[in-house]
């Protein structure tokens, strides 16, 4: 759905062509940008003809369109497309990512900070930018701690266009922190206490389990 505190969303589709054309035009009539991200549904020819078609309703971006594994169809999907292509959350480190830069299949680098670390995540981003490539860092299901090392890196990136908020994950994120993190949908403080700025209700992990 369009939020109404920002003009800039994320569709999570891949429920066939026509049926994810349909739902981006009935969000994209509010005026909003709106980016797809496709999970890894589709083969190269149905991706095609998504993508051409988003190309003509001057689509955000296009995330996860293709099997994770396969650079050389998102290779030549990105070839083919004006609509950036986004991948990353599926890598795990700075030499995969720069097979990815040099193949020039991506154009916009989604590193999970809490799948890389806090590290290798700002090596990914210096990689990416020495190709010109922007970051956005990707957040799925991580929990409050990976959601604020995912600011802190956020903050430190220049070329960073996007930080990622999903109003799901985004509660169950905060219910581990002493202190909920506060920002969404429109921005997020980066936090300015000690180390990442939070700290664990070890009380609440005790009565999750």
């Amino acid at each position: 759905m369009a939020c109404r505190w920002c003009n800039s969303l994320k569709l999570h589709l891949g429920h066939g062509v026509e049926r994810d054309l349909a739902t981006y035009d009935a969000v994209a009539a509010t005026g909003a940008r709106v980016a797809v991200d496709a999970h890894w549904a589709y083969d190269l020819a149905d991706a095609l003809r998504l993508g051409r078609a988003l190309d003509e309703r001057g689509a955000w971006f296009l995330e996860a369109p293709l099997a994770p594994e396969d650079m050389e169809a998102h290779r030549d999907l990105a070839a083919a497309l004006v609509t950036p292509i986004a991948v990353g959350e599926a890598m795990r480190n700075r030499y995969e990512f720069r097979q990815w830069l040099q193949a020039r299949a991506l154009d916009l680098a989604q590193p999970d900070v809490g799948r890389t670390g806090i590290t290798e995540a700002m090596a990914i981003a210096e990689v990416a930018t020495a190709h010109h490539v922007p970051i956005a860092p990707h957040h799925s299901v991580g929990l409050g701690v990976v959601l604020a090392a995912g600011l802190h890196v956020a903050a430190a990136i220049e070329a960073m266009p996007a930080f990622e908020f999903q109003p799901g994950p985004f509660p169950v994120a905060n219910r581990i922190l002493t202190a909920p993190l506060p920002g969404g949908p429109g921005s997020f403080p980066v936090p300015t206490a000690p180390g990442l700025g939070v700290d664990v209700d070890i009380t609440a992990l005790v009565e999750d389990l």
